[in-house]
């Protein structure tokens, strides 16, 4: 195989391998009301992308994919309302207890069920906001969390398959997505907190293009009340 020059990429291949492999792409909303200059304010060079690799398009797309899911997933943790997260969450019932950084939440192969269904849950106590059947949502699970899911999968011998940009099922409407992206911080104690975001598609919007080299990308938060964080460890 050939290795390439960055100015030798098919940018129409990186933009397509990009959108196959990233998990925001798949979450975002497509279609809404605004100009695409409003979204793409990031930009991110190809020149070294790749050292002591064979460099094709489509390995490019899914190495640039993982840089857009991980700082678009930091951006919309930003924007996570007070009724989506925390141990009072849900905007009618403060019932859900979905962790914080200092008192993360225990995850474990007995409980990850229950806890995906508090997220979808939170969400659901919004229906009078979004004016209809609440559907379309999604959540981002570690593989350190997602290993659970999995397990029990296997246990009662129905493994999904997973697919390129890491979606592997659905519960309770949330389709699950399996991401190394997904922000890790550090509380109290050394264990690792994992920020789980989770919501519904129509929470924001995002565009990207690939032009001259250079990766151009952005986001735009279109309904808070969409977004939730959980925070959890194991």
């Amino acid at each position: 195989m050939k290795t390439l020059n960055p100015k030798e990429l098919d940018l129409s291949k990186v933009l397509v391998s990009l959108y196959k492999s990233s998990v925001v792409c798949d979450i975002s909303q497509t279609e809404f009301e605004g100009t695409i200059e409003i979204l793409i304010k990031k930009k991110f060079t190809l020149d070294g992308l790749i050292k002591d690799k064979e460099l094709t398009s489509e390995y490019v797309g899914m190495e640039l994919a993982r840089t857009v899911d991980r700082d678009i997933f930091k951006k919309l943790l930003q924007y996570v309302p007070k009724s989506n997260k925390g141990n009072t969450a849900g905007v009618q019932s403060t019932m859900f207890n979905l962790g914080t950084i200092n008192q993360p939440s225990v995850i474990n192969k007995n409980n990850i069920l229950d806890a995906i269904v508090d997220m979808s849950s939170c969400m659901y106590e919004h229906k009078s906001v979004f004016g209809g059947v609440w559907d379309n949502g999604w959540v981002a699970l570690h593989p350190s969390l997602l290993r659970f899911i999995r397990k029990k999968d296997l246990e009662d011998g129905n493994p999904d398959p997973l697919a390129r940009n890491g979606a592997v099922g659905a519960i309770n409407d949330m389709t699950i997505y399996a991401s190394n992206d997904v922000p890790v911080v550090h509380g109290v104690g050394s264990s690792p907190v994992y920020c789980i975001p989770f919501g519904r598609k129509n929470a924001f919007a995002f565009a990207c293009n690939v032009k001259k080299g250079r990766l151009l990308y952005g986001e735009k938060v279109l309904k808070k009340e969409s977004l939730g964080v959980y925070h959890a460890r194991v």
